[in-house]
């Protein structure tokens, strides 16, 4: 059936579906210029309907089902149901594609991780353009909603009618202030205002998006709690992480020439390009310093750059005591991270910035036990007293009690992360993210 501008007439569950195509293979090469694609037909489950804007479709359970179908529609039904997406990333494709394949929904991720900016533009307005003439998209989904892509997708959006999410990891708004702030101080202007056009393209891709996929129910309620975010229904849905990536791997490196074989190793792994992420690493190395002091089997490693680096080098130069500073390694940035994560022995974290952030969740499932703040999702990701201890970011007293007990115990450190290797086999596999990425955008569509 067509309508009367010729096109084919749309599914009343998703108002931009058309009659169904043959799919395409995942790998097809003519699917774009060489970037990745994901392609997929769903099997079960539909999201609910009913539900408030801003809401999750995660669960608190452990027990690694995923979400069924409402009463009274069958598991066809369901799957027929699923909305087929669109995806741009140029960061951490695997984010996307993993899941979005897992589910076999028929959706499609246009990956552009190394290209640069008129490279990205070109390829990405062509393979779109492509795909949404050939294909059934319900809806975009950008990832972050920032750069080319930002600008990319919502032409795309207006040209053919097809709603706009964003996939939030972040308080985006806030990263932008705080690096243009960061390059107004240190009399970088030039750069500082053109990120600050970078950023106003930003807040344009957001004032065009219909709702947001956030990575956490914390995310949800920052966003929703700040006047300058658009006012737009979200809806939450995990990251996925790949565990046996970091389950499988017992090689250990020395790191800065330091060989650790007989050590207690305390590990972060963070990106020092953010404020929020520097000060939690300078307070833990103040909390872990007295406890250093006193064990000589204990190093801290944090492994991490950008642009705070070299300023956390001269803090523990300068700040802490030799015979302590000599056994806190900064190796900077780290192609190979699972050696590292293998090689610790237990994994502290404090940020007052993320979203939902990955580095939990891979210490987790290489069988770390984690010590963190409860703030920015990680209590999302930390079941307190299983998985690892959740400590106030204000509480450096308990800071060093947990960190101390876990460097103490052995068994301690092996019992709670076997449990947190299993919490996100299950809460984090790419089929359970998957299905609340497309129960997320479904209920986006239908709100």
């Amino acid at each position: 059936m067509t309508t009367r501008d010729g096109r084919r007439a749309t599914d009343e569950r998703f108002p931009n579906r058309r009659s169904p195509r043959k799919q395409q293979s995942a790998l097809d090469p003519t699917a774009d210029m060489s970037d990745s694609f994901s392609t997929a037909d769903a099997s079960d489950g539909v999201p609910a309907t009913g539900e408030t804007d801003r809401a999750s479709t995660t669960d608190t359970s452990d027990s690694g089902t995923t979400t069924d179908a409402p009463d009274g529609v069958s598991t066809a039904d369901a799957a027929e149901s699923d909305p087929t997406v669109l995806a741009f990333t140029d960061l951490r494709p695997e984010e996307l594609v993993g899941p979005l394949d897992a589910v076999d929904s028929g959706s499609r991720v246009l990956s552009f991780p190394e290209a640069g900016p008129a490279a990205k533009l070109v390829r990405s307005a062509v393979g779109g353009v492509r795909v949404l003439r050939e294909s059934n998209v319900d809806a975009i989904l950008l990832y972050n909603g920032t750069g080319v892509l930002g600008l990319v997708s919502v032409v795309l959006s207006r040209l053919f009618g097809v709603p706009l999410l964003l996939r939030v990891n972040g308080d985006i708004y806030r990263q932008h202030a705080d690096r243009v702030r960061e390059l107004w101080e240190t009399d970088r202007y030039g750069r500082a205002a053109v990120f600050l056009v970078y950023h106003l393209l930003t807040r344009l891709t957001y004032l065009a998006a219909s709702g947001y996929v956030t990575v956490s129910d914390d995310l949800r309620d920052r966003l929703e709690s700040k006047p300058s975010y658009p006012d737009r229904p979200a809806v939450s849905a995990r990251n996925p992480v790949d565990a046996s990536r970091f389950a499988d791997s017992d090689e250990t490196d020395a790191i800065c020439g330091v060989d650790l074989d007989g050590t207690r190793v305390l590990l972060t792994v963070t990106n020092l390009n953010y404020e929020g992420k520097y000060r939690g690493v300078v307070e833990i190395v103040e909390a872990v310093t007295d406890i250093l002091a006193e064990r000589e089997d204990a190093v801290y490693v944090v492994a991490g750059d950008g642009t705070y680096f070299e300023r956390l080098v001269r803090y523990v130069e300068t700040s802490v005591p030799e015979e302590v500073a000599e056994r806190i390694l900064l190796p900077g940035y780290v192609e190979n991270v699972p050696p590292v994560f293998a090689a610790a022995d237990a994994f502290v974290y404090k940020s007052y910035i993320d979203g939902y952030p990955n580095v939990v969740l891979e210490a987790q499932a290489a069988g770390l036990p984690v010590v963190a703040n409860p703030d920015c999702g990680i209590d999302e990701q930390v079941a307190d007293g299983e998985t690892g201890t959740l400590v106030s970011a204000a509480d450096q007293s308990a800071l060093a009690d947990a960190v101390d007990r876990l460097l103490t115990d052995e068994n301690l450190c092996e019992r709670v992360g076997r449990s947190a290797t299993e919490r996100v086999r299950v809460r984090n596999s790419n089929e359970r993210v998957g299905r609340e990425l497309l129960d997320a955008v479904a209920r986006i569509l239908r709100s």
